[in-house]
């Protein structure tokens, strides 16, 4: 009874160690931002007029890497603004609070990842269906991946909850 005692303290201690020396998180807080054109011609994945979109805010980034290599990404925009401008004469602008609300990543040692999201999100191109546009989410968003050897990762799993609103009809309404 001792040694399987022994055994299972043992065995706790060894699982626990990795995390319990594992280095302090590395915590970044930086602005964040910038002005992007897209002219509905180059880039017509995005709106088929031309438009700008500004954004301005702070971007706080909290890094983890765990004892076994598992690695943990928060990314938050705590104050971001973005405004979108149709350029066309007498086009209009829309301004908003967006991007990740809260988002995290965790790479783990086998190649996988998985994104769990919660708020506002700025997408170019439909999150559901791919097809071209801006939109804007607010809800859950939960997506695992495998990173593939050609350089890119296939979606294993997707899952997204709460609004979802087409920008680019908003901007022509």
């Amino acid at each position: 009874m001792r040694n399987i005692l022994r055994v299972l303290f043992l065995g706790s201690l060894a699982l626990t160690t990795g995390y319990a020396f594992a280095a302090p998180p590395t915590i970044m807080e930086r602005p964040a931002g910038g002005t992007w054109v897209f002219d509905g011609v180059q880039y017509p994945f995005v709106c088929t007029f031309p438009l700008m979109m500004q954004g301005s805010g702070t971007e706080v980034t909290i890094d983890d890497l765990y004892g076994h290599g598992i690695e943990r990404n928060f990314n938050f925009f705590p104050s971001f603004n973005v405004t979108l401008t149709d350029l066309r004469l007498g086009g209009r602008s829309l301004t908003f609070a967006a991007l990740q609300a809260n988002g995290e990543t965790v790479n783990l040692t086998d190649g996988t990842a998985k994104f769990s999201a919660l708020g506002p999100q700025l997408w170019i191109g439909d999150p559901d269906t791919g097809a071209q546009g801006l939109f804007e989410t607010n809800g859950r968003l939960v997506w695992s991946a495998v990173w593939n050897p050609n350089g890119y990762w296939d979606l294993t799993s997707y899952e997204r909850s709460g609004l979802k609103t087409d920008l680019c009809a908003a901007l022509e309404a």
